[in-house]
């Protein structure tokens, strides 16, 4: 027979202890969390960009595609007028040289040949086509509802029926600064998500500006 110790030694049967089950699922739980972090902070990064190269885009061609009839106006008051909404934002009203009866140029056909002025039904147009005589009309930029607007005014100022075109939305602010032959245009834009914010709307906007020369002298 053989001798046995008065030492025993436990030998461990298959399975899991409570603690290791509670460590596991505390470590799991903690590496499930991490990974949905960054998972959620990655998707609000791209989101913000992808909502902050929308708002660089349309600012941007906003101010380009405006100030391409901006710079054609006259520095003075008889061809430019900039008044204030109720709301802080800048109203232009301009007129431009307009080839009116479709000759090539933009004055009058008398011996006088004066510049003729006024606004074309559509922006960038450059003679009056099939539209309508453009002598004498305005075009008036203002924002309603949040918009920008290109309204075309005949020479009573009013709306000419039909002429009003949306050039960019989720405008908050717009300005207009004239100095002497210098115009300077700021554009806000500002778009709210909640991707990210359990919920909770935040706000995400630029601004953008943008100079020109009023290239036309008084006529």
């Amino acid at each position: 027979m053989k001798k046995q110790t008065g030492l025993k030694f436990w030998k461990r049967k298959a399975g899991y202890t409570i603690a290791e089950v509670l460590i596991s699922t505390f470590l799991f739980s903690t590496f499930a969390t991490s990974i949905y972090s960054l998972l959620t902070l990655s998707q609000i990064v791209n989101q913000t960009h992808d909502v902050q190269t929308r708002l660089s885009y349309g600012g941007l061609q906003t101010l380009r595609t405006i100030n391409r009839e901006l710079s054609q106006t006259s520095y003075t008051t008889d061809r430019l007028v900039i008044t204030t909404d109720g709301n802080g934002n800048n109203v232009v009203r301009l007129q431009i040289p307009v080839d009116y009866d479709d000759d090539g140029d933009v004055t009058s056909s008398s011996l006088s040949k004066s510049i003729e002025w006024g606004a074309y039904d559509k922006l960038g147009n450059t003679a009056k086509g099939s539209g309508a005589n453009p002598s004498g009309r305005w075009a008036r930029y203002s924002v309603t509802n949040n918009q920008l607007q290109r309204e075309v005014l005949d020479s009573m100022l009013s709306v000419v029926s039909g002429s009003s075109t949306v050039i960019c939305n989720d405008v908050q602010t717009f300005t207009a600064t004239q100095n002497g032959t210098s115009l300077t245009v700021s554009l806000t834009l500002q778009v709210s998500d909640l991707v990210g914010q359990s919920g909770k709307s935040r706000a995400l906007s630029s601004t953008f500006s943008y100079q020109t020369t009023l290239r036309n002298a008084p006529t």
